[in-house]
């Protein structure tokens, strides 16, 4: 806890809260807010078998990100059976800052972002695989902005006839509205939610909706030499190389249009949304290093190589512009990577200053019962600590200034209520 990202905000221990109480109360939807369900069930059960401490929530959460790349890197072999390929364009959608950052804490993005790219990835099989829809349905059930993803997957799905199982992921909005209808009488009550809470702050209120299409591009800043690698690659590539150009490029810009335009309707994410951006991060970092890796194929013998992903023979075509869009391909690939560890290496990372906090929270854990008053959402760090959220009682907010939050210990409830109350 003393170095390193180990919580980009408050909302972090939240989840982390809400996934201890479904270890001991397990509901169909553990937030009961706009929050998507699936991460609280998949940490609750970890918790269920492993104990539900803090570090167990943070290790599954990190485990999560694991798998999520381990299976990327298993459509990419699939892709590209050599497994260079899939090597290099992982190792480049993993060196994202905010990806890493992502990845160490207990937030979803690491792994949707790494799910939706292998789902746009398998698209290139014959058929949609049912691993590839479950991958789906669970990002689609941790982050709303995997679901243009899930619509696209369905879309080209019926296009390119990959079978049932690319409609299985559209059972996560589907079924969400349905939950949102049943039991808050609005399917988009998830929505409104989240445009009420922006207006009430008036820093995260709409905008004119372009942070997103900024933010991306400046995230994608030094993969604009790639560009020509890119468009070499799907001239010269075979039937499966342009699907995968035309899924994860098309999966990347729907999910920023659909971030800008729930920026501008006020129910986009409101705390460091950057975030949100993982997954197109992921799908340009694997679509430019897929490109340039199949140029590189086809450079020794001047474009007349037969091709990782298809077996096809392409036509012979001249070695040196094709070798020198592919050097300006991989070292646009290099420099976006080095500008990502840069980041990681010489920024400050996000998150609250939570350590005093947590400790705080970890030297309570022999008490039965917790009361304390908050500032503000502090005390959210010291009940992930302590481990037991159902046993702690939190006060009306304290003025600022005082101590953040003030922890009144007892033996029982009643007796710290009646310090309280004295």
């Amino acid at each position: 806890m003393s170095s390193g990202v180990y919580a980009i905000s408050d909302d972090d221990f939240a989840r982390v809260t809400i996934a201890q109480r479904w270890v001991v109360a397990p509901t169909l939807d553990p937030s009961e807010t706009s929050w998507l369900p699936a991460q609280f069930w998949l940490l609750g059960f970890v918790g269920r078998l492993f104990g539900r401490s803090w570090e167990c929530m943070q290790n599954a959460s990190v485990m999560l990100g694991m798998l999520a790349a381990a299976y990327l890197a298993w459509e990419l072999c699939a892709f590209a059976p050599k497994g260079h390929t899939a090597a290099l364009a992982v190792g480049a959608a993993l060196l994202s800052a905010w990806g890493v950052w992502c990845g160490a804490c207990t937030v979803p993005e690491a792994y949707t972002g790494l799910l939706s790219t292998a789902a746009l990835v398998a698209l290139t099989r014959d058929r949609f695989p049912w691993h590839a829809a479950v991958a789906l349905l669970v990002a689609g059930l941790s982050r709303y902005e995997t679901w243009p993803v899930l619509a696209l997957v369905a879309l080209l799905g019926r296009a390119w006839k990959r079978g049932p199982w690319a409609y299985g992921a559209l059972l996560a909005p589907v079924g969400w509205m349905l939950w949102n209808r049943v039991s808050h009488g609005d399917s988009l009550y998830f929505l409104a939610r989240v445009a009420t809470y922006r207006e009430a702050h008036a820093a995260q209120e709409a905008s004119s909706g372009l942070h997103f299409p900024a933010s991306a591009l400046e995230g994608m800043l030094w993969l604009g030499p790639a560009l020509p690698a890119l468009a070499l690659s799907w001239r010269m590539g075979a039937v499966k190389q342009r699907q995968l150009s035309l899924s994860l490029g098309l999966g990347a810009l729907c999910t920023v249009l659909f971030l800008a335009y729930g920026d501008a309707r006020g129910g986009a994410p409101t705390h460091h949304a950057a975030r949100a951006l993982v997954g197109v991060w992921a799908s340009m970092s694997v679509w430019s290093t897929a490109a340039v890796c199949m140029l590189v194929a086809q450079w020794p013998s001047g474009g007349a190589a037969s091709s990782e992903v298809t077996g096809a023979v392409t036509r012979p075509r001249p070695r040196a512009p094709t070798g020198a869009i592919a050097v300006l391909g991989g070292a646009a690939i290099c420099m976006h990577s080095a500008q990502q560890l840069r980041e990681l290496y010489t920024e400050v990372p996000p998150g609250e200053p939570r350590a005093g906090v947590f400790a705080r929270g970890r030297a309570l854990r022999a008490q039965p019962w917790v009361l304390l008053r908050p500032c503000a959402y502090e005390h959210y760090a010291l009940a992930a600590a302590y481990g037991a959220p159902e046993h702690v009682r939190v006060l009306p907010a304290a003025p600022l200034g005082a101590e953040c939050p003030q922890v009144l210990k007892g033996t029982s409830m009643h007796e710290q209520q009646g310090q309280a109350l004295r």
